[in-house]
Order: structure tokens, then sequence, then C-alpha cells
């Protein structure tokens, strides 16, 4: 039935239910699902290889969803992995694995989630018998032994982590970081490279506290590598941007006060000091920002958002996965890393009416910050909003009605229809100036017409029917926006909505009445009877 292609099979549906919760039946159908893998020829073992996978992603989700009735299941499955690893890591299926990222990704959550279930002695054996897997490995067959290994290392315990020498780990991890960079070509980099970042912020999480002075080295180390020995290659400020962002993650989620101290050391280095650098008159802005560390900057800016991403069962920053983290994550979030954005917003906001020279540099940069700082306060809890209220409403401001960017703009009135949701409408119109609500409307409808939306039968040759999708979603979500907005703003003094209800408002609201998107069109209706009704 396997072998048929098709894209079910009952019998097998039926074994994997069973599998489980029934440590048996588990033991035995993935032994003959691996013998089959060993045993097929070229032609059939892929498609054996996507049912072996299907079968054991399915087993650990059950785990994730029943943990004491798949406690044995878990054991079974580790002691599988242990026993064959070269049934899961042959190199002849290599060239199918990097051409099926769903498949990788499937396998690493299941390595993940069944390590995070076992106890101590197994887990170590694990680690050990896939790195020295990877060790010995031939040049065809690294990929899948290096993925495999760090999934391990994110489902590791503390305790196991210890054991294992964390500084060692680290090192290991960035120089086979390092080694695949020079392989910048291989289509499976990205891949690679995005499992050693969350595995390197994995076990930088579940270092002891406080944080041994030799791991507090690697981590200063690594950095400095990464910002003084560039790689002239396509994926490395990726790399580097992201790799920065997912260890902030780490030591801020992080309880122990030794966590901070390392970011505030390394924080300003990275994000602050060389803006603060700039002189005055701005005539050395790229000669003192080099052009390296400004593109990781921007690559970290893009990647800060992630922060407050919802966490799933059986991601590695989840609780199942041993990640260790406070409840006020959020607060500290906000302390540590956007408060310092807004800051670095401001002081590039003010370079830039001194500026004489480079101030398009200037304004891109601050536009990537203040875009940054607002993606990443609209992820977070009403109360922080509510706090900081007064900072939230001038930059949500400052990028709609000065930045030339869309991205920044957008992200600017997401925020301030996030704040429009949270508060009620007497607080927030009171914290808008009558400047502040001149240049609003003013903006909105230079914004309302650069996305307007794109017919897609006919957009050009070549582009891609996804990225044509998405662009049309983010669009539409700029329209909602834009009539939410105006639903919220037709509570501002009379004096104020008279100046602009006919010249910008009705205008816009016609347009939007007309929108392709269902959602736009009722926010549009809503808003425009609000102003019709409004005297």
């Amino acid at each position: 039935a396997i072998r048929s292609g098709s894209g079910s099979c009952l019998v097998l549906d039926l074994l994997r239910h069973a599998a489980c919760v029934d440590a048996r039946v588990l033991d035995r159908l993935v032994m003959f699902l691996l013998d089959m893998i060993d045993g097929a020829t070229e032609q059939f073992r892929p498609l054996i290889y996507n049912k072996t996978a299907q079968v054991l992603h399915a087993i650990a989700q059950y785990g994730t969803r029943s943990p004491t009735d798949s406690e044995n299941s878990m054991l079974h499955l580790c002691e599988l992995f242990i026993q064959r690893p070269h049934s899961i890591c042959r190199p002849s299926l290599h060239k199918h694995l990097v051409d099926c990222t769903s498949l990788v990704d499937c396998l690493d959550s299941t390595f993940r989630i069944v390590t995070s279930r076992c106890p101590f002695n197994q887990q170590l054996q694990l680690l050990n018998t896939f790195r020295e897997l990877y060790d010995q490995s031939s040049p065809g067959n690294l990929m899948m032994s290096l993925v495999l290994w760090c999934s391990i290392l994110t489902g590791l315990r503390p305790d196991v982590v210890f054991v294992s020498n964390p500084e060692k780990l680290l090192n290991q991890l960035m120089c086979d970081a390092m080694d695949w960079l020079q392989h910048d070509s291989l289509p499976d980099t990205p891949t690679l490279l995005k499992r050693i970042i969350l595995a390197y912020a994995s076990v930088l999480n579940k270092c002891p506290e406080p944080l041994d002075t030799a791991v507090s080295m690697c981590v200063s180390n690594s950095l400095n590598r990464l910002l003084t020995q560039a790689l002239p290659t396509e994926h490395f400020p990726k790399f580097a941007g992201s790799w920065l962002a997912t260890c902030l993650h780490s030591l801020i989620a992080h309880p122990g006060p030794s966590r901070l101290a390392v970011v505030n050391q390394h924080l300003p280095s990275v994000l602050i000091g060389p803006i603060e650098m700039c002189a005055p008159q701005s005539q050395q802005f790229e000669t003192v920002v080099t052009p390296t560390l400004t593109t990781v900057v921007i690559c970290l800016l893009e990647c800060i958002p992630d922060l407050c991403n919802p966490i799933s069962p059986g991601q590695p920053a989840s609780k199942l996965c041993h990640w260790q983290t406070t409840s006020v994550y959020e607060q500290k979030v906000y302390e540590l890393v956007a408060s310092p954005l807004a800051t670095q917003v401001n002081v590039l906001h003010k370079l830039i009416s001194l500026a004489e020279v480079n101030r398009k540099s200037m304004e891109d940069l601050r536009d990537a910050y203040l875009t940054a700082f607002l993606r990443l306060c609209v992820l977070l809890p009403t109360e922080l909003l509510t706090i900081n209220l007064k900072d939230l409403v001038r930059h949500s401001m400052l990028a709609v009605t000065s930045s030339s960017d869309f991205v920044a703009q957008s992200a600017g009135l997401r925020l301030f229809c996030a704040l429009t949701d949270s508060l009620s409408t007497d607080i927030l119109t009171n914290r808008l100036s009558t400047a502040d609500a001149d240049d609003l409307f003013v903006a909105l409808p230079k914004l309302e017409q650069t996305a307007r939306p794109v017919d897609i039968k006919h957009v050009a040759a070549g582009c891609s029917s996804e990225a044509t999708r998405s662009s049309a979603m983010a669009t539409a979500q700029v329209r909602l926006s834009i009539a939410r907005c105006l639903t919220s703003m037709v509570h501002l003094p009379a004096e104020v909505t008279g100046r602009h209800r006919n010249k910008e408002v009705l205008p816009i609201l016609q347009r939007l009445i007309d929108d392709p998107s269902r959602a736009v069109r009722l926010e549009a209706v809503r808003a425009q009877n609000a102003w019709l009704l409004r005297t």
C-alpha cells in the first residue's frame, strides 16, 4: 500500500493510532518501517521515508497532548533512535531531504519532543550518538545528522546540558555554523543555520545560574567573531542578526540576574553604540557605522519582533522542552530592548534634522529601528501598552506622519489600532495633540493610495503567486487599519474633525467601501456611519 504512492494508507493510519498508546505496536511498526527503509530500492526509499517520518511525528505530537499516556512510547522511540541512527540519516536520502524542507521540519520536531520526554541517561546517550554520527559522516550525509543533533540539544534537560560541558557545546555549534557559512551556495545551508541558532540559544538558556565565566566569554567571543570576521556570503548577515535576536530571547527569558548583565554588556555595543558615535553634523555617518555592522543590525531589527511571538508546545522555547522563563518576560523585553530602540529612534530623528549629508542613510536606519520598535510593541500585553502609552502614541505618529517608508507607516498604524482596541477612546484621543491629529489626517490618504489593491490577475509576469498573495494580504491589512483608525478618530474634538471630514475622511471611506476585502468593507461602512452621524 505504501509503495502504491497513494496519499493515504488506511492500514498504516490505523497502526499509527495504535502505536500512540501501545508501546508494543510502536516497537513493531517503527522497526518494520526502518527495515523497509534499509531494504528498499532507491525508487521507493524516499516514499517509505516520508511515511516513516509522518508516523514518528504523529506519535511525538500525541506525546505533547497526552504526556502521561505516552511516556512509554517516548522511551521506546528514543531507544530506537539510539539503535538505528543510520536508518534515519541515510546518505542516499540527502537530496530528497534538501528538496523537502517540510520533512526536515517534521523530523526536527519529532526528535526534539522525544528527547524532551526522556530521562537523563537516555538524553545523554542520544546526544552522543548523533554527534558521533555527524563527526563520522561523509560529506554527502552531514546535513541531516547535524539537524537532528541540534534538535536533540533543544530538547535537553538543564542537568544534561550542565554535564555535557555547555561551553564546549556552544563552541561546537558556532564552529559548525561558520563551517556551513563557507558553503553558502548549498541549498540546505539556511535549514542548518536555523537549527544551529535555536540549539545555541537553548543551551545558553539552560546553563546553570549564575552563568559560568567561561560561558559568558564564549558568548562574547561568538559575538566578536560575527561582528569582526564577517564572511562575504549571502546568508551571513541574516545568520548574525537571527543569532543575536535568538540569544537575546534566551538571556532575557531566564529569571537569573547574571543573564541581564550579559545583555547590558553587549546590547549597547551592537544596537546603540555605533549610532551614538555619529558626529552631530553626520559627515562621518557611513564611516563610523561600518557596512558590515549596519547590515547585521538591520537583520537583527527584522528579527526582534520574534521575541514576543507566541510559543507552541514542542517548540524549542516551550516549557515542554525545559526552556526556563520568567513571568515578567514581556516587561523585561520592553525595558531591555524596546525602550533602547525608542531612544535610538529619537537620536536618529534628531540627527536627521541636523544632517547636511547622508540624510537618506540615516532616514533608512531610523525607519528600520522604528519599524522594529513598533512591530515588537504591538505584541505586548495591554498593561504594558497602558503604562507606556505616551511613547507608543508618539512613535506610532512619527511612523505614519514623518516616515516615507511604507513598512514603517504600516507598523505605526497597526500599533495605533492596537492601542484603540486596548484602551478607551477618551484615553487615547486625549494623548493626541491637535497638530498630531492634523498630521495623521493628512497622511492617511497618501498611505491609502500606496496600499490600494492590486489585481492579482494582472500582476507582472514572473512574480510568484505566493509573493503576490502575501503582498495583497499586507496591503489589505493596511487598508483595514486605516478604516479602524478613522473609526476611532471620529471622537476627536469637533474643531479637528470638521477640518478633515470632507477633505480627507469621507473620500477615503468611499473608496474603502468598494474594497475587494470584506473585512475592509465592513469596517469602512462602520466608520462612514460614525462620521456621517457626527454633526
